[in-house]
């Protein structure tokens, strides 16, 4: 939970920094899991948008979804800047926000991704893509690079967590 106010102080701070233009096209994510009395894990999924700011140009009230997930989400807080590729990652030692780029996966890589999520094999997804079993390969390669991930199924669970299809 202290994490959690961390990131929210300094997500206002983030937001304060920048003017009124450049805050309406932020949106700050952020997500944290709870244990349910029955022993399962809940993830929450939050999103803000700002919304209204007073006459000093400070955000003043925000728009808020949130989901419950029973999947297992990476817990993180992060603000998007709309039509960019910025992407603002809070680090909880530093109290702060550190721009990363986002992660661009390819068509045919999210092509690829889809079809690994719905448990098609390498070999399935070369036949249904009509491109030989190394090229599979080597997409998926690409794949686990871009989202520094170890297997297909991590590379889906980021995948699907970050809404990169």
């Amino acid at each position: 939970m202290e994490k959690e106010i961390l990131a929210k102080n300094a997500m206002c701070a983030f937001f304060a920094a920048n003017n009124i233009k450049s805050q309406k096209e932020m949106t700050y994510f952020s997500s944290h899991r709870l244990k349910h009395k029955n022993g399962n894990i809940l993830t929450i999924l939050n999103q803000y948008k700002p919304f209204l700011f007073d006459s000093a140009g400070k955000m003043w009230m925000t728009i808020g979804i949130s989901n419950l997930s029973t999947k297992n989400h990476f817990v993180e807080s992060f603000i998007e800047v709309e039509g960019t590729n910025e992407r603002f990652i809070f680090n909880p030692q530093k109290k702060d926000f550190n721009q990363i780029h986002k992660i661009n996966l390819s068509n045919k890589e999210q092509q690829i991704l889809i079809l690994a999520s719905q448990g098609y094999t390498s070999k399935e997804i070369a036949a249904t893509q009509e491109v030989s079993l190394n090229t599979i390969k080597f997409h998926k390669q690409n794949i686990l690079f871009k989202l520094n991930t170890q297997n297909i199924s991590e590379a889906i669970l980021y995948a699907y967590s970050h809404n990169l299809f």
